[in-house]
């Protein structure tokens, strides 16, 4: 895989992208099956969708997460690891925004006049929920990942440079390192690159629980309850992969720790 030269130009930059997504696509072979199945799971209502007017907006901002999901994978497999942390921010503030107005749907006017609680729609949960724990339950954990994106891959803070940058010894100059700006960024081990795969696919599965009171209201002749069990038996074994993979990092954590002792 290609992750820390300098391009020679837009073309070798796209060709090496290419050659990232093939690599990976054989290195993820499982996760890529799983992410399949996400996506059937996350486009099956669609079709089925009959909205008034007045709530149009919310099936759109179901759409622009269904695109995020793409987006988030397509950056993933192409080593461009924190766009696609940017992507699942992107599909968290549409999903936030969505659950407002899905639990108060009169609030869809403040949506479409770009109210502040819009505006700053993560801000705004957190502060209902310090006040009312119960409010936007599903909110917890993709506000947690919203918060990681936010500092290591949606702007141009210095934490992002984490990912973007690293350093090599100049030889004959001990006193020296050569910086480098990493254009790809791979994960520093198989247990790190899982992870973040599977921790994307249950955060877009999460998103999915939000639409569940509107889709039950705006669909026409669909098993609505029928697509729930079906994308939470697949969630149940979404979640044990990721406790697995949590597994593998914590047994890496500690040999490494084992190493330094």
């Amino acid at each position: 895989m290609k992750y820390n030269a300098l391009p020679d130009n837009i073309f070798s930059f796209m060709a090496a992208e290419d050659e990232n997504a093939h690599v990976s696509t054989y290195k993820n072979v499982q996760h890529l099956h799983a992410l399949e199945k996400v996506d059937s799971i996350v486009r099956s209502p669609v079709p089925k969708l009959h909205v008034p007017k007045e709530m149009s907006s919310v099936a759109r901002l179901y759409l622009f997460i269904h695109y995020q999901l793409y987006s988030t994978f397509a950056n993933l497999m192409r080593l461009h690891l924190a766009e696609a942390m940017a992507a699942q921010r992107k599909a968290i503030d549409a999903a936030l925004s969505a659950y407002k107005i899905v639990d108060d749907p009169a609030t869809v006017n403040n949506y479409e006049n770009r109210e502040w609680e819009f505006q700053n729609i993560k801000t705004h949960i957190v502060k209902v929920r310090k006040g009312d724990p119960a409010k936007y339950p599903l909110a917890d954990e993709l506000i947690k990942t919203h918060e990681v994106a936010s500092e290591y891959g949606a702007h141009a803070d210095v934490s992002t440079f984490v990912l973007r940058t690293a350093n090599e010894p100049i030889e004959g100059s001990a006193d020296q390192m050569r910086q480098l700006f990493l254009y790809f960024q791979a994960p520093e081990s198989e247990a790190q690159c899982n992870l973040m795969y599977v921790d994307a696919l249950s955060n877009f599965l999460t998103i999915t629980r939000i639409f569940d009171p509107f889709f039950k209201q705006y669909t026409k002749d669909w098993d609505v309850e029928g697509w729930i069990n079906h994308r939470d038996a697949h969630d149940g074994w979404i979640r044990k992969e990721l406790g697995r993979v949590h597994g593998e990092l914590e047994k890496e954590f500690n040999a490494e720790k084992g190493k330094s002792a």
